[in-house]
Order: C-alpha cells, then structure tokens, then sequence
C-alpha cells in the first residue's frame, strides 16, 4: 500500500513545483488567445494561475448550462415531455383514485354538497378522473322539479344527458330523488312523461342497487311501466314522500301493489320501502 502512495507523492509534489513555475509568466489558452484576447486579460491579471482559469471557464459553463436547461423546461413544462404524461392512463387512474375523495358522485353538482366535480379537474387529470370506474359506481341524482311545466322540461331536457353521461362510465348503484314543489296538484304530472324511467331504462343492465325517492305520482308512474330487464339488479329501496296530513301507508301501498317494471330482474332478493313525511 505505502509503494503506491509514493509516486503519488512525488507527482503531487511535482506538480506543486510546476504551478509555482508557472506562476511567474501568463499563461493564455489558445481558443481564448485566438477569440476574445481582451476578455481574458482581466481574468488573468487577477487569476494567473491556468488551473484557476480553467476552473472559471468550466464553472461558466455549467452556470450557463443550468441557465439553458431552466428554460427550456420552462419553455415546455405544458408540453408533452412531463413525467406524468409517459405513465399508462390505468396507472394515472390509481393515482388519482388514491388522492381523490370517495364520496359519492352528486348530479347535478352542487358546491355545498359535493367534495369535488370533474369540472374541477384539470385537463391533464380528467381522463384519468372518467376511466376510475369507483368513481362512478355510486351516483346520487337530487332533482327539484318545478311546477311550471316549461321550467321542469328545461330542467329535464338540460339533466338526462348529463346523468347518462355519468351512468355510462359504469355506475352500479343509484339514488334518484326528484323533490316535487309542495302544493302541486296531482293533475300537473298527467301526461308528462316517466321521468324515473326516461333516467333509468336505458342503462337498466348494469344496476345493482336502486333507490327512489319522490311523491306517489311519479313513482307510481314509473312501477307501473312497462317490463324493463335488470340482469344485475338485487336490491330496490323506495322512499314516498307524502304530506303530513295525508295517509302514508295506504299511499304507500298502492305504490308498491304493482312493480311491474320489475319483473324481470332475476337477481332481486330486497325490496325495502318506507313512507317519508315532509312539509304541507
């Protein structure tokens, strides 16, 4: 070990010799001699040892360097070279379902109940956000329908398309509630359609969990439908609403004394029902 610390040594001690040497004529280097010679006098008038020179000169570069890469990662920083953008869009999907909150999805949104909506959701993110299936599997829709029938349709014509939007992403269970202005005659819902049916039938297949809440006259309107298949449906709550000073039971009963639209769902095992009093 000591032999090969000697010629270190003797190099070292050499090389302390040579820069004293050195010291006592300038020395230039030949690429700056032959391009900027004024640039360099100053330097060397205050450096004239050649290894100072040579470290100025690289220490330049690497701040010159430095500055070049800030902007061009500046420059580009939206552009498509970011990490994230070279991950898998599943991967991305993990992520996201990690950071995001789990609550329930409320449609329409609503800023005092609903923890974040996809509109909130940059650009980058939200096609990650629309492939994270736990997102959407649990869907809570909370309509008010007003009694002029002109506002309900636009409150209709404007909502449908955007829940089957959402139930397309792979919802499995859904909690629809359509709250109906108290004092609505019964005869204002004659001939306006199925809402819950219009909302539900054509994404019927993949249910697993229904929950309705609304008056007797949609509902009843809706249970007396027409057969629709539900392949994947096992359990159905429903919530009447109904005045205080009306007979809940009997209306109940009548509601759910045909529930024809779901006679075909082979996989029903809970039906669960309940009266809800709300205000004259």
């Amino acid at each position: 070990m000591s032999s090969e610390l000697k010629p270190t040594s003797s190099y070292l001690s050499s090389a302390a010799t040579q820069s004293v040497e050195v010291d006592e004529s300038p020395y230039i280097p030949p690429d700056l001699a032959q391009g900027e010679p004024l640039r360099t006098q100053p330097i060397l008038k205050h450096n004239p040892n050649p290894l100072d020179v040579e470290i100025a000169l690289a220490q330049s570069m690497l701040h010159l360097s430095d500055a070049v890469t800030s902007m061009m990662f500046a420059d580009n920083i939206d552009r498509p070279i970011a990490a994230h953008e070279r991950l898998p869009i599943e991967v991305l999907s993990e992520i996201f379902h990690s950071s995001a909150d789990p609550a329930p999805i409320i449609v329409p949104p609503r800023l005092s109940t609903t923890a974040w909506s996809l509109s909130q959701v940059c650009s980058r993110w939200r096609q990650a956000a629309i492939i994270t299936r736990e997102f959407w599997e649990d869907v809570k829709v909370s309509l008010e329908l007003l009694e002029d029938s002109d506002d309900r349709q636009t409150v209709m014509d404007g909502v449908t398309p955007l829940v089957h939007n959402v139930f397309s992403r792979g919802t499995r269970s859904v909690d629809i509630i359509l709250d109906v202005k108290q004092g609505t005659h019964p005869g204002y819902f004659a001939g306006k359609g199925n809402l819950l049916g219009a909302l539900i039938s054509p994404f019927a297949a993949q249910f697993e969990h229904i929950s309705l809440s609304s008056v007797h006259h949609i509902l009843h309107l809706f249970l007396e439908s027409p057969i629709i298949s539900f392949p994947a449906l096992e359990s159905i709550a429903i919530t009447l609403d109904y005045p205080k000073l009306d007979f809940s039971q009997m209306n109940l009963d009548t509601v759910l004394s045909e529930m024809s639209v779901f006679e075909d769902a082979p996989n029903l095992r809970s039906v669960l029902s309940k009266p809800r009093s709300v205000a004259p």
